[in-house]
């Protein structure tokens, strides 16, 4: 993310006016170009931009439009949660929900808490734990009543929940305020012109010679699926012969060390691994540092979907799992365990790792896990749906995370119509005693770092500074606390950045290699103390 400075505001806000005028102009200047009497010298002089115009207006016309339409058709929700299960979610969610009036107000897009309702909650709930409407919505559209019986008073019990919990009774009936609900609203995205796509292409070329010369082997999915299937598509793909077993792309750097383990890295949303690449390439840089006998191998997973490209959709949890694990199999020193490293959305795909019921046999590989800025703690909270893809933004980082992430086509529908948050989610319990490390952003302005940061320590944000033990320094310190379930090895509270910064100032991106260093150390016995790093 960028600053909030003056001139940062308005560099990003040219950026993204001279960007979304490309689409409009092209098709105004063609439609009125015909119309125009020009002399034989200068039809040549604008022939190049008679072409750029009519091919960036046949892109939005014939190529987005279409997409948008067929970006808003009804997806699939994973199958219902056993009725105990769904109470157990629910028990957990309110009893780390405290801030009750932000909770609801920006679950109901900032609505006035007087038109919050009863049937309004209603409606909520049964997206949130039925993955489906209301009955009142039911009655509106004709949709068959079939499932009221058996969830109507589940509903009312939560409903009842929520006051006991909010100390407040919901008026009866029907407000005018309207729920976020992702996987049902419309997909939310912005045209961007094929000037855009040229750059993603060239960033892309960029860091594929970039890893290579950081000893990087690409592995590439098929030529159909890398030429025909993506857009822009990634010429780089047919120059090499390694293919993968699964169906993602991914970079693989062999693993020779013999005290370390190897690590998974899973990116967030964004141009591919291109912010990451001076953070893969220094977790070998060690100098002469005696203690590691080798290099630690890493599998880098390319995901398309976020990554700003016009491609198919991620598939679903159970599959992604599957895909990795024929991965995995494929380099046999990850066999014996590796590191999981994720950063943002990577953190999702981290939980459907982590998830007990998953079908893949993932979770007994995972010898222990760094997260990075993860957005998928706390996720019932309305922060990370509300701030991705509802808020109005006004500051330069604000508008730097609208237009060229959370309107992206690729990434508003995998947001929208592939994004579960009940599957989505982690709680302490999902780790256990795996050795964790989370790093949290000060200023994130998608996650709510700060409620995280109380969850996992189990203390409260105004009485911190008398909690924790440790003085603190100039840039952190140390907190020491005893294992426990769910309670991280390793916290990083990043003061003054905001999210995804750590991997652009040195100092942080220092620490953060330090930290996935010593993370994926293979201890001699299981250590009994932990340390906490705040700053």
């Amino acid at each position: 993310m960028i600053n909030n400075s003056i001139p940062e505001y308005l560099f990003i806000r040219t950026c993204i006016f001279v960007l979304r005028a490309i689409g409009p102009f092209s098709v105004a200047y063609s439609l009125l170009r015909p119309f125009v009497s020009l002399s034989p010298q200068w039809r040549i002089r604008l022939l190049p931009l008679d072409i750029y115009a009519a091919i960036e207006a046949a892109f939005l016309l014939f190529v987005y439009l279409p997409l948008k339409a067929r970006s808003q058709h009804p997806t699939f929700h994973p199958p219902l949660r056993a009725q105990s299960e769904r109470r157990t979610l629910f028990k957990r969610c309110i009893a780390t929900t405290h801030e009750h009036e932000k909770y609801l107000g920006q679950w109901f897009r900032n609505a006035d808490l007087a038109d919050i309702k009863k049937e309004n909650v209603e409606e909520f709930l049964a997206w949130a734990f039925l993955n489906t409407t209301s009955s009142k919505d039911r009655k509106q559209t004709g949709e068959p009543n079939v499932t009221d019986q058996v969830h109507e008073a589940e509903l009312q019990d939560y409903i009842e929940g929520l006051e006991r919990q909010f100390g407040r009774t919901l008026p009866n009936g029907c407000g005018e305020a309207k729920p976020l609900r992702l996987t049902l609203d419309e997909v939310r995205m912005v045209h961007r012109p094929l000037v855009w796509y040229l750059i993603i292409f060239l960033v892309d070329i960029l860091t594929h010679f970039w890893l290579v010369s950081h000893q990087f082997n690409f592995y590439r999915v098929s030529l159909t699926a890398s030429l025909a299937s993506v857009f822009p598509p990634r010429p780089q793909s047919a120059f090499t012969r390694r293919v993968s077993t699964g169906s993602f792309p991914y970079w693989y750097r062999p693993h020779t060390s013999h005290k370390r383990r190897p690590i998974v890295f899973l990116h967030g949303i964004g141009v591919g691994l291109n912010t990451y690449v001076p953070f893969l390439a220094a977790l070998n840089a060690h100098g002469n540092d005696e203690q590691i006998d080798g290099d630690i191998g890493i599998i880098a997973l390319e995901l398309l979907p976020v990554s700003f490209r016009i491609t198919p959709s991620l598939p679903g949890r159970e599959e992604f799992c599957a895909q990795l694990q024929k991965i995995l199999d494929t380099h046999q020193e990850f066999a014996n365990g590796f590191t999981l490293v994720a950063h943002s959305y990577g953190s999702v795909l981290a939980t459907h790792m982590l998830s007990s019921d998953a079908s893949s046999g993932l979770r007994p590989l995972i010898k222990s896990i760094v997260l990075i800025d993860p957005v998928s703690i706390l996720l019932h909270l309305p922060d990370v749906a509300y701030n991705f893809t509802y808020r109005s933004p006004r500051s330069a980082s604000q508008w730097q995370l609208w237009y060229f992430a959370s309107t992206d086509m690729g990434v508003a529908h995998t947001l929208a119509r592939g994004f579960f948050w009940s599957e989505n989610i982690l709680w302490k319990e999902d780790y256990g005693h795996l050795p964790i490390t989370v790093f949290l952003a000060d200023r994130d302005i998608i996650a709510p770092t700060h409620e995280i940061r109380e969850y996992l320590t189990n203390c409260e944000r105004s009485e911190a500074p008398r909690t924790w033990r440790g003085g603190w320094d100039e840039d952190h310190t140390i907190w020491r606390t005893d294992q426990g379930v769910g309670q991280p090895k390793t916290l990083v509270w990043c003061n003054g950045l905001d999210h995804a910064q750590i991997f652009d100032r040195e100092h942080w991106r220092k620490m953060l290699v330090t930290e996935v260093e010593r993370v994926s150390t293979i201890p001699s016995e299981e250590p009994t103390s932990s340390e906490t790093y705040l700053g």
